[in-house]
């Protein structure tokens, strides 16, 4: 192929197909220029990344998700804040599995800042590993919280009660 000369190349996407079910990929085109070899500020080196940047694009964490230790019964609030060109969408996950919403007790909140997730009366199953995953279509993270349930004080009626033992002769 002549120098400077164009080279169409088609990028084919693995998919995996279960039950024979055929899975339909958007197609999309592009262009990428490769440097001239020549041009020392077209050379890559072993520390170089060569992997492609979108300009103005960006995704990171405004803050890490908070560690929380608490009382059972009491409410937790975990904060995602993320910023990103374009747009994150956030999801929770705990210990590697998608939260369930649960009608007044574990709700999640968009907010300007990314997202909420709260825990109301809570309970020792609620501990575990919450990832907050944010994504952009450019790139996807994520940050990881401890939240740590433990069993609080326990009042019984009798609390003060007292044992007596006598001895019988």
């Amino acid at each position: 192929m002549a120098r400077g000369s164009a080279l169409p190349l088609l990028c084919v996407p693995a998919v995996w197909a279960a039950a024979a079910l055929l899975l339909s990929v958007p197609r999309t085109s592009g262009e990428v220029e490769v440097p001239d070899p020549n041009d020392p500020l077209g050379q890559l080196d072993g520390h170089d990344s060569p992997i492609p940047t979108l300009k103005g694009y960006f995704l990171n964490f405004l803050e890490p998700v908070n560690n929380i230790t608490i009382v059972q019964g009491q409410t937790a609030i975990l904060h995602c804040k993320v910023a990103g060109n374009p747009p994150p969408s956030v999801r929770w996950l705990k210990n590697d599995a998608p939260v369930v919403q649960e009608p007044r007790r574990v709700i999640i909140r968009k907010t300007e800042y990314g997202s909420r997730l709260r825990i109301q009366d809570l309970d020792t199953t609620d501990t575990g590993y919450y990832q907050c995953v944010a994504t952009n279509g450019v790139k996807t993270i994520t940050a990881t919280g401890v939240l740590f349930v433990r069993l609080g004080p326990t009042h019984s009626p009798n609390h003060n009660f007292h044992v007596a033992f006598s001895r019988r002769s």
